[in-house]
């Protein structure tokens, strides 16, 4: 697409140079992440959030950080936000700049920081191997303009020897992008993969397996078999139709700290929940259900999109006794071709090492089908008209101008109603696409194929505009052609 720009040796030294002073203080990083969002034209907000020890002396009132073009300083200083006291003496910290791009390319933006913990058993010597995450921002004219996936779930988490351990991002793309998630080696000097580095399932020789879910995110540890501190690298990217082709359009890579600990405590268990939709303007309502193999009591919440990143948020109710309730009710404005996910988290109360248990599930928002007029013969001809979309009067203009209403035919009637979460007019129904309608403010289309006189012809209606995916399909209408029907002159 675009040649990458690349950090000189030169720039990485000053960015060394800048944070030598510290490199006596006590070691503090455990996690971090890089995200970004655009903001207008070639301006995007970066933001930093680190995760660091709350006791050690090593503290970063500002960051440094490497924009990853030579627009103005290769390397900036940004002053913390904010700090908030997490458990397990663990502090987030919050680092924000703007900053404007001289046009399209694709962007590593990096931070390095020589503190890194020491004693990770993954990392030999750690002390010595700066803690570095980057992500890259892609500016694409043809992809169009692009924010970063947001991380809702906090990198802080810890395990049990011998004990399933299970972390998901809660990774939320604004724009409504493809997601997909590997694990990556951590990286350290220059933000290159550390040379030494290998996975924590590699530590001592066993079954245990150390795993990510491309799809939903979830990274699994099953199970840890000797206690200590391990640091993974996760990455999330985001794809875009662009023209038909999946392209990249931007990633977010966290690189977070996991810490085992000697204890016989079990993690709570989730039932399964499937995934599922709901169509807009209706009414999505869930149960969560979580026991705990020690009788411990379980706390269940949820993080995700839904809950708070769109119009209409979605509400959990932790409901006692290992139970929780999701109630959603999406109006059109959360219509989008790529699903939700919503990560339900069962904790429990032990007075050793607090662990938990996560079920990930997608929701598709569907838009709702068009109500049919009719369809009127004349000669061999048919006028099909409907209602406009229920969701007409909450798009955008520019989306109301760029949709569609498809239209498909068949010879005679159907008795089909659609499943749950099924949308369009599949093919095995038999009806075929004949025709889509620009502008969902355009309610009539006229049939003049060449119809033969006494069949039926029946016809469903589906909507569709940029980002929505496919509608449910309207109902049939049919209409018969008789020769004793005037011909449309």
């Amino acid at each position: 697409m675009h040649e990458c720009v690349v950090q000189t040796a030169t720039t990485l030294m000053l960015l060394l140079g800048l944070a030598q002073s510290h490199q006596a203080l006590a070691t503090h990083n455990r996690a971090g992440e890089i995200t970004y969002t655009h903001v207008s034209g070639l301006t995007y907000e970066i933001l930093i959030t680190t995760y660091t020890k709350s006791t050690a002396p090593a503290d970063r009132p500002f960051l440094y950080l490497y924009w990853g073009d030579e627009n103005g300083a290769p390397v900036d200083s940004l002053e913390r936000e904010s700090e908030t006291l997490l458990e397990d003496e663990v502090q987030m910290n919050l680092y924000r700049g703007l900053h404007t791009y001289g046009g399209p390319g694709v962007y590593e933006i990096q931070v390095e920081d020589p503190n890194r913990n020491n004693g990770v058993l993954n990392i030999p010597g750690s002390v010595d191997v700066p803690f570095s995450i980057s992500s890259l921002l892609i500016i694409d004219p043809q992809a169009g303009h692009n924010s970063s996936v947001q991380l809702l779930n906090p990198a802080q988490q810890n395990a049990c020897l011998f004990q399933t351990w299970i972390h998901n991002p809660g990774a939320h793309d604004p724009d409504g992008d493809l997601l997909t998630y590997d694990l990556v080696p951590c990286r350290g000097f220059n933000t290159e993969i550390i040379p030494d580095y290998f996975p924590p399932d590699e530590v001592s020789p066993g079954d245990d397996s150390f795993t990510i879910d491309p799809v939903y995110g979830d990274v699994i540890w099953d199970a840890p078999e000797i206690p200590g501190i391990y640091n993974v690298a996760m990455r999330i990217q985001e794809w875009r139709d662009v023209g038909g082709a999946l392209v990249l359009v931007g990633e977010v890579v966290r690189d977070m700290q996991i810490t085992v600990e000697m204890c016989t405590n079990q993690p709570p268990v989730l039932d399964p929940i499937v995934d599922t939709c709901v169509v807009a303007g209706s009414f999505l309502s869930l149960f969560a259900n979580a026991t705990d193999p020690d009788g411990d009591n379980v706390v269940l919440d949820a993080i995700g999109g839904p809950l708070t990143e769109v119009t209409n948020l979605a509400n959990f109710t932790n409901l006692g006794a290992g139970i929780g309730q999701f109630i959603w009710s999406p109006e059109c404005t959360e219509v989008r071709e790529t699903p939700y996910q919503v990560i339900v988290r069962a904790e429990d109360n032990s007075n050793q090492v607090q662990l938990m248990d996560l079920e990930s599930f997608q929701i598709k928002v569907i838009a709702p089908g068009v109500e049919m007029g009719g369809a009127t013969p004349v000669g061999n001809s048919v006028i099909l008209d409907w209602n406009s979309n229920p969701c007409l009067s909450e798009l955008p203009p520019w989306k109301i101008e760029a949709g569609n209403y498809h239209i498909y035919r068949k010879l005679d009637s159907l008795e089909w109603s659609p499943e749950l979460c099924e949308t369009g007019v599949p093919a095995y129904t038999g009806y075929e696409w004949v025709h889509s309608v620009e502008g969902l403010d355009v309610t009539e289309w006229i049939d003049t194929s060449t119809l033969s006189f006494g069949a039926t012809y029946c016809y469903r209606v589906v909507t569709s505009w940029p980002g929505s995916g496919e509608s449910l399909s309207s109902d049939e209408v049919c209409a018969t052609i008789r020769k004793d029907v005037p011909v449309m002159t």
